[in-house]
This record gives structure tokens, sequence and C-alpha cells, in this order.
């Protein structure tokens, strides 16, 4: 079983670039929609809070730091596998975070069928979250690879 998770985690480690073009794709939708003024701003409402944005571009230095991390680090990384306490919590959390982060986006959705708002209105800002999701969720793995990669130099 540990040659199994030790397999999947290298391939998962090997994929990380694909997060990091998802996260930057994801982060330009959810902000180009922010200060472009195509969309009605009645279908938005809600939608971006206060001071948001600049958590986001918090996040999004955080996980670009990290991700330059990552690579000029990736002769560690690829011994993190082999470390069980570290494959393990490892693979505990990104199990986790994705799931708690898309439970989020399912209440969001289950809101904003109560809100009643327009149908347009409403697959917009569906849209939109299901884009910040997958941004949270790139900044999760992104973030939880470094900081496995510093976890694993002190085991």
């Amino acid at each position: 079983m540990a040659s199994d998770i030790s397999y999947y985690l290298l391939q998962f480690f090997n994929s990380l670039d694909y997060f990091a073009v998802a996260l930057l794709f994801s982060f330009l939708i959810w902000e180009i929609i922010r200060f472009s003024k195509v969309i009605d701003p009645e279908w938005l409402k809600d939608l971006y809070p206060e001071g948001g944005n600049m958590v986001d571009y918090a996040l999004f230095s955080i996980a670009i730091i990290s991700f330059i991390f990552i690579k000029f680090n990736t002769k560690i990384l690829v011994t993190i596998p082999y470390k069980s306490t570290v494959a393990l919590i490892f693979t505990i959390a990104l199990l986790l975070v994705p799931i708690i982060i898309i439970l989020g986006l399912a209440g969001r959705f289950f809101s904003r069928m109560d809100a009643k708002l327009s149908f347009p209105a409403f697959i917009v800002n569906f849209i939109l979250d299901f884009t910040h999701s997958v941004f949270h969720i790139c900044f999760g793995v992104i973030v939880l690879s470094a900081a496995s990669l510093i976890l694993s130099i002190f085991m």
C-alpha cells in the first residue's frame, strides 16, 4: 500500500504545473469580471465581498512563491512519498481540502437558489463561484505541496 501511495504522490507532484496554470486562469477570470463593466452589476451583487480582492491577491502571491519554491527544490520533493509520516499527512490533507472547498461551493449554490436570483444572474454567480473554488483548490494544493516540502526537510 505504501508503494502505491508513493507512486501516486510522485505522479501528483509531476502534475503541479497544471495546478499552477489552473490557478492563474481562475484568478484572471475572477479578477477580470470584478474590474470589467461587461456584466450587469445587479448580477454580481453579493458575489464579491468587501476587501476580498486583497485576500485573493495575497493568496495568489503566496501560491506563486510556493510554486517557485517547489520548482527549485524538486529533488527533495521526489523523496517525500517515501517518508511515511509526511506522505500520510499529505495524502489526508489533499483529500480533505478539496472536499471542504467543494462543500462550500455547494453551500453557496444553495444559498444562491434561495436568493431568488434571475436565471442569468444565477448562472453567472455559479460560474464565478466555481472559478473561485478552483482558485482555492489550486492554492491549497500548491501551498500544501510546499508545506510538505518544508516539513520533510525536518523529518
